[in-house]
């Protein structure tokens, strides 16, 4: 929990000290980069995870790969204050709510919806307009498939969720007799 409130404010310390849309894309594009590089490489993750390994040593090793790719400068001090914070960890959780917040910042709004099965079009577009009609904004839909809800539908939106699965109601009654 701790974790997800850091991420989410240094996201949005970032998201503000960035001024133009395209520069906010660029950098989100630079995340994913730092991000997929993190989960590809074995060798880099052990370098951002390991405590032996010297702030200066990480911080240049950052600072050697930001200007081999020309990433941008603010990027480059978050990661920067991450390392001196020793909260490096932090910097495969930042983009998602980096990304949420420039989602936000035009008008729409990221809905995560989980099916126990592959819905039909026509549930899929209702959902999609209550949701719009709910939220008053333009809904951008995650959907993901989950056979172990059994059936039915879970809706995150920001921190509310929804949940009218069968799995959800299953728990609830074992709670209920227990």
């Amino acid at each position: 929990m701790k974790n997800r409130v850091l991420s989410k404010r240094y996201a949005e310390a970032l998201f503000d000290e960035l001024k133009t849309a395209p520069l906010k894309k660029k950098v989100l594009a630079e995340m994913d980069l730092i991000s997929s590089l993190l989960l590809e490489s074995a060798d880099f993750e052990r370098l951002v995870s390991n405590p032996m390994i010297s702030v200066s040593d990480k911080s240049n090793v950052f600072r050697a790969i930001f200007k081999a790719k020309k990433m941008n400068d603010q990027f480059l001090n978050l990661t920067l204050i991450l390392i001196e914070n020793n909260r490096l960890s932090l910097l495969a959780s930042i983009p998602e709510y980096f990304k949420s917040k420039m989602i936000e910042s035009q008008g729409e709004v990221l809905v995560d919806v989980t099916y126990a099965t592959k819905p039909t079009p026509t549930i899929k577009k209702d959902i999609e307009k209550r949701l719009t009609e709910i939220t008053k904004k333009k809904v951008l839909v995650n959907e993901q498939i989950d056979a172990s809800l059994i059936a039915g539908v879970r809706i995150q939106y920001g921190s509310i969720l929804y949940d009218a699965t069968v799995k959800a109601a299953l728990d609830e009654m074992r709670e209920e007799f227990s």
